[in-house]
């Protein structure tokens, strides 16, 4: 199963119907009667389905079908094709997060003969890689269908270890408008890149200034909120005093971080560069996820892999959607983040097993 999903191109600026549709019709074949809910576009739906019990509570099992993109040239072989070999699963999403979804699939047959008292929902989003629109979209809409999860396991690459918080993410992009003028004229031209270069420079104080903050920590590396600039542009010739600039920035926040603030204050200083012109575009925001100390998903996590003691991490999931609509998540899954992301991404047949052992004990859980 985990090599059939790896075989559709879900990059995410493709469509995932194809993907989506082959979920459906396998799901329905089941027993199942998945819903999609589409995108203003048309090109896009998240999948929700429920198998056995009764009523609206139960566990959600949550994937995105998006991947990064795969640049085939870094790649040992095609990167949608998922090629088995030393006790690894190697293609684009085998770890984030074709792996889990994969062996979710897998395990339904087992899941529909389990007789379930609870039931068990599975769901599948898009654009989880660039926007997270499709957690933003699903999760109220299940809410709407009267479906109050117990938990929702995130099966993000986790190795199986139980997450029970992490960094919010936030990306913007500033554009900055300047005068062209000749480079031997500079009193005539106001040069973009000089201002963002002040701008960018404003922002390495604002980064010491998180750093510093040492008693608003998370437990992970680093611990402290966070800021990169990571794309700059501008200018067309060096003998021109540059009219554009723009470059990308954007800051990974802990829970008790107050990033509106830091971002107001950014704007606040980007006023008095004039006579440049600034303009910012917020591109995406992923608040920080803190679980509740009681977290019902937390402790349903924890029983079945046996891992007391759940971490932070500095990467962001699609758990604040599902807590925005009421519904408690922790991020459980098999592979390792590290595999994720990179050529020749791979998720061990041994992280797959331990998956299977997961949803086995989920099973006998909601079985009761």
């Amino acid at each position: 199963m985990i090599k059939k999903l790896v075989n559709y191109d879900t990059t995410s600026c493709n469509s995932n119907l194809e993907f989506i549709r082959f979920i459906e019709d396998y799901l329905a074949g089941h027993g199942a009667a998945p819903h999609l809910f589409y995108n203003a576009a048309g090109d896009k739906a998240n999948l929700f389905a429920t198998i056995g019990g009764e009523g609206g509570g139960g566990v959600i099992l949550s994937g995105h079908s998006d991947v990064v993109p795969a640049r085939r040239e870094q790649w040992s072989g095609d990167p949608f094709q998922c090629v088995e070999k030393d006790g690894r699963l190697y293609g684009r999403g085998t770890c984030d997060m074709k792996g889990f979804l994969g062996t979710v699939l897998a395990a339904v047959p087992e899941f529909t003969a389990a007789r379930l008292r609870k039931p068990v929902h599975l769901a599948v989003t898009y654009d989880e890689e660039t926007n997270l629109a499709g957690a933003f979209q699903l999760a109220p809409q299940i809410a709407a269908m009267g479906i109050r999860p117990e938990a929702v396991i995130i099966g993000e690459p986790t190795a199986m270890t139980v997450i029970n918080a992490h960094k919010g993410h936030s990306q913007f992009r500033v554009h900055v408008a300047g005068v062209e003028a000749h480079a031997s004229q500079t009193h005539r031209g106001v040069n973009a890149i000089a201002a963002a270069a002040k701008l960018i420079s404003f922002l390495e104080q604002l980064a010491a200034e998180a750093r510093a903050a040492g008693a608003e920590m998370l437990p992970t590396e680093p611990g402290y909120a966070t800021i990169n600039v990571g794309a700059v542009s501008g200018g067309t010739q060096i003998n021109v005093v540059p009219g554009r600039c723009s470059f990308d920035w954007e800051i990974r926040t802990i829970p008790s971080f107050d990033a509106g603030a830091l971002v107001q204050k950014f704007r606040d200083y980007a006023q008095t560069l004039t006579p440049a012109k600034v303009r910012h575009e917020t591109l995406l925001q992923v608040p920080a996820y803190a679980a509740a100390p009681d977290s019902p998903a937390v402790a349903l996590a924890a029983k079945l892999t046996g891992n007391r003691r759940p971490r932070a991490v500095t990467y962001s999931t699609e758990a604040p959607c599902y807590r925005q609509a009421g519904m408690p998540a922790a991020i459980c899954g098999p592979g390792s983040i590290d595999q994720a992301h990179k050529p020749d991404e791979f998720i061990a047949v041994s992280e797959v097993a331990a998956c299977e052992n997961f949803l086995r004990k989920l099973m006998r859980e909601c079985a009761g």
